[in-house]
């Protein structure tokens, strides 16, 4: 909110807002008497990472909020233009909303939560479905949904006759027909086992979608290319699922490392959330490097394409916000996610969708 209520000087006073919050929550623990301080602070903690891990909480919830931010403000004059959407290359506050509304969403995601176990029991039937109509519903049940709402909101915008741009999806297509794809890819990749969905499958997608855009006329195809079929039609939302899916694929391999690691020890889950916090930093500065060198060597990001500039972008800002979101759990006395936050990031679509409406309306 402050960064875009003043947007001037939204780096220096988010600076601030943040200082003050560390400082007031070490001035909490300096104050604390020792006992709560050494023992019921470990103690609470433990079982709170068992339960959750609030800095994801507060990372998906801000993402979603910045989003709704952006997407009713920007049609207003006082909202800074440089904020808005590119049109084919640069950096932008609105072009990360997409990407990181994919990071968002597969780092919490069910294959990503699979390398949290439960206890030292096995798995319900439940969670394994092993009969035909249970895995077809199970499939398919998250791609129908989104599929749902694209249909609506593509017959919504229509209907209105609103204002859209063609060069942002396509003209039939939408960010919804997006996610149904993306899910899609995954689930089919899935089928053929957990090397299909492995990181190195998605670096190895985003390269070959790469080196189509730079040197196979990929790039010349989705800028100027006539919309004289259907596939031409839509030829920015159909290809984009390259880059897509391997930044959700990326995505998941993150969330599995993240619950993976905190539930490695749990009687150390506290020194777990300090070595995590120095992990997402240096991981986050070397997808920053990286980022800089495809800026240089490969192409200017573009988030009409999502070529391979975009997707390191986007990793390196969210890995970024995860390392800033735990180390301030880190120091905080008692870390609790708020309960906005907490109703926001279980309700994603939902409040997506509803912002959406609004949006139209």
């Amino acid at each position: 909110m402050i960064g875009f209520s003043y947007a001037e000087y939204a780096v220096p006073l988010l600076a601030v807002v943040y200082s003050l919050a560390t400082m007031f929550s070490a001035l909490s623990r300096f104050h604390a008497k020792e006992f709560i301080r050494k023992h019921c602070r470990k103690e609470k903690m433990n079982q709170l990472l068992e339960k959750e891990l609030p800095f994801l909480t507060n990372f998906r919830a801000q993402i979603m909020v910045s989003t709704c931010f952006a997407i009713l403000a920007v049609d207003f004059t006082v909202f800074p233009r440089r904020f808005a959407k590119t049109e084919n290359y640069g950096f932008s506050v609105m072009d990360i909303g997409v990407g990181a509304f994919i990071v968002s969403s597969a780092i919490v995601s069910a294959p990503a939560r699979l390398a949290r176990p439960k206890g030292n029991t096995k798995r319900s039937h439940a969670e394994y479905p092993h009969s035909f109509v249970k895995k077809c519903y199970t499939f398919l049940r998250p791609i129908a949904l989104v599929l749902v709402f694209g249909v609506a909101r593509f017959l919504t915008v229509k209907g209105v006759n609103y204002q859209e741009h063609v060069t942002e999806y396509g003209v039939h297509w939408n960010f919804y027909f997006t996610l149904a794809g993306v899910y899609l890819v995954y689930s089919f990749l899935r089928v053929f086992g957990k090397w299909a969905s492995s990181p190195v499958v998605a670096i190895l997608i985003a390269f070959v979608y790469q080196v189509y855009l730079s040197h196979y006329g990929g790039e010349e195809y989705i800028l100027d290319a006539p919309r004289d079929n259907l596939m031409s039609q839509n030829r920015e939302g159909i290809l984009s699922l390259a880059g897509y899916t391997s930044l959700y694929m990326l995505s998941v391999y993150a969330g599995q490392c993240i619950f993976g690691y905190m539930d490695s020890n749990v009687s150390k889950l506290h020194r777990n959330m300090r070595w995590l916090t120095i992990a997402l930093f240096v991981i986050g500065g070397l997808v920053w490097v990286s980022t800089f060198l495809s800026v240089r060597l490969v192409a200017r990001p573009s988030r009409r394409m999502l070529n391979l500039s975009y997707l390191l972008w986007v990793m390196a800002e969210s890995l970024t916000l995860l390392a800033l979101y735990s180390g301030i759990q880190t120091v905080c006395m008692l870390p609790r996610a708020p309960l906005l936050f907490q109703g926001i990031n279980h309700n994603q679509l939902f409040v997506f969708i509803a912002v959406s409406c609004l949006f139209v309306v």
